[in-house]
């Protein structure tokens, strides 16, 4: 009798075992995988990205993903907001304890004049928030397939922690110049950043497209 009440508790053990780590498969995993959305649910075909489809007229069940730098986790892009005449995306994910938010601003995207008929190269800044204080805002360097219905980042440049984008200006060949405001020494970090900082960004060929800094 005890030792069937054993094979019991371990059954049952083994059962709650198995579903806590299906669960956690699900959500750390699926909810960052291409379509899954943020709940590792798997995207039926009948969704479409609202977010690429007014942004890039792309109709696509496909979705909008950020790398999150120096992790393995994606962002999946899917609110669109209007604020102060600008139009801006948003999406949400979680790194272990960590729950993140991305933002990125329409009005500062950048076309490169290295497309084809089906790709468009995108230089598109992005943002990252987190349960700390800083706001730690990038460039993402993003590959358009009208074809696969897809898009995918292939890089990203770090610019700064509460920095502002005054301008990204693109010279038509493979030279990017960024102007932004970052904190003066004297500065607190909770005040706008007032120092002017320019410098240039080149787009380098080796394997596939990147950021480059210019010395």
């Amino acid at each position: 009798m005890k030792k069937t009440i054993k094979w019991v508790v371990i059954g049952v053990a083994s059962i709650i075992l198995i579903v806590i780590i299906a669960g956690m498969y699900k959500f750390n995993y699926l909810a960052n995988q291409p379509g899954y959305d943020v709940d590792g649910n798997k995207i039926e075909d009948s969704y479409r990205s609202e977010v690429l489809l007014k942004w890039f007229n792309l109709n696509t069940p496909n979705d909008f993903y950020v790398k999150i730098p120096e992790t393995n986790i994606k962002c999946e892009i899917t609110e669109l907001i209007n604020s102060d005449s600008l139009q801006y995306a948003k999406g949400y994910y979680v790194n272990d304890e960590e729950k993140g938010e991305v933002l990125i601003d329409n009005s500062k995207i950048v076309a490169l004049n290295k497309s084809t008929k089906d790709l468009v190269f995108l230089v598109i800044p992005f943002s990252i928030s987190n349960q700390g204080s800083g706001i730690f805002k990038y460039l993402g360097l993003f590959k358009l397939d009208y074809k696969a219905k897809t898009i995918n980042q292939i890089d990203s440049y770090f610019l700064g922690d509460r920095i502002k984008i005054n301008s990204i200006n693109y010279d038509g060949v493979d030279k990017l110049q960024v102007e932004i405001n970052i904190h003066s020494k004297n500065q607190a970090m909770s005040e706008s950043p007032s120092e002017l900082n320019i410098f240039n960004l080149i787009i380098v060929e080796e394997n596939s497209l990147g950021f480059e800094f210019e010395k």
